[in-house]
């Protein structure tokens, strides 16, 4: 299956592969402990932004096992971050909520985290600055078995989606249905900048309402720059206004740049409790 990339289209013939990136058992002499620590250790092996950055860095499948030594680890923080030519692990039937049939690629096998099962705290920009091509989506299960996360803070912050398809749903409204515990989503999709490229989306194309809802997540507590500047999004936003009471200090710009035309509750956001979260209201 081949993926088009917008911004560097000489790259496109890297996200084609279905090698993996990295050998499987890299980890496999660590120790499989609560205090070892592996945070960022994939980090950074990609270039952005000029032609010719195809030729640099690590490309290709997240092996499912990387992380089987290791299931004791409480944190895997910035493991991908800046990798930019992550490819699906499988291509495949995907039936959005509406009932229509897409061919899609599932970026991350449903396995990677789950030995993991509840040890597993803190995923802090593991996918910061990657992107999520057309066509490919997260699998709903991705993050079904980690019970007690609590960070993630900047998990896809700054990351391009390109997706034009607008019956496919990259990140389900699922996804953190099982995360309870979650307390942080500081930057959990914002940008740095305000993107008016529709072939080059900033966040995800499609924001859900029920990414958290007041039954799941009662703890979260920090939300600051949670959607920033997702220009290009559609959707509704989660109504965190309705049923938490997070100090202004710790939910700044959770909805900057935003478009008030492209997601339905924006102005409801605006005139809430949380108003001073809604700032630079995009048409």
């Amino acid at each position: 299956m081949l993926i088009n990339n917008h911004n560097n289209p000489s790259a496109t013939g890297k996200l084609a592969t279905m090698n993996y990136m990295c050998p499987p058992d890299l980890f496999s002499y660590c120790l499989n402990s609560s205090s070892t620590r592996i945070d960022y250790s994939l980090a950074e092996t990609s270039r952005r932004g000029n032609v010719g950055d195809e030729n640099y860095g690590l490309y290709g499948r997240i092996p499912p096992t990387i992380f089987k030594p290791i299931t004791k680890v409480d944190s895997i923080e910035g493991v991908f971050k800046n990798n930019l030519y992550i490819v699906p692990y499988s291509w495949g039937k995907y039936i959005n909520p509406d009932g229509v049939e897409s061919n899609v690629g599932r970026v991350y096998h449903p396995d990677l985290l789950k030995g993991f099962g509840s040890s597993l705290k803190s995923i802090a920009y593991l996918f910061s600055a990657t992107r999520l091509a057309d066509g490919c989506i997260i699998d709903e299960s991705f993050l079904r078995y980690n019970t007690s996360l609590q960070n993630l803070e900047g998990t896809w912050g700054s990351s391009c989606i390109w997706d034009t398809n607008v019956n496919i749903q990259q990140v389900p409204a699922s996804l953190f249905s099982n995360n309870r515990l979650i307390n942080n989503i500081i930057d959990l999709f914002g940008n740095g900048k305000v993107v008016t490229d529709p072939n080059y989306r900033n966040g995800p194309s499609i924001i859900d309402a029920s990414w958290f809802t007041a039954s799941n997540h009662k703890s979260l507590a920090k939300i600051s720059y949670f959607l920033s500047r997702c220009s290009q999004s559609t959707g509704t936003l989660p109504p965190l206004w309705e049923w938490t009471n997070i100090p202004a200090s710790d939910r700044v710009y959770a909805f900057n740049g935003l478009s008030q035309s492209r997601i339905t509750n924006l102005m409801e956001a605006a005139a809430s409790k949380y108003s001073s979260s809604v700032t630079d209201i995009r048409p």
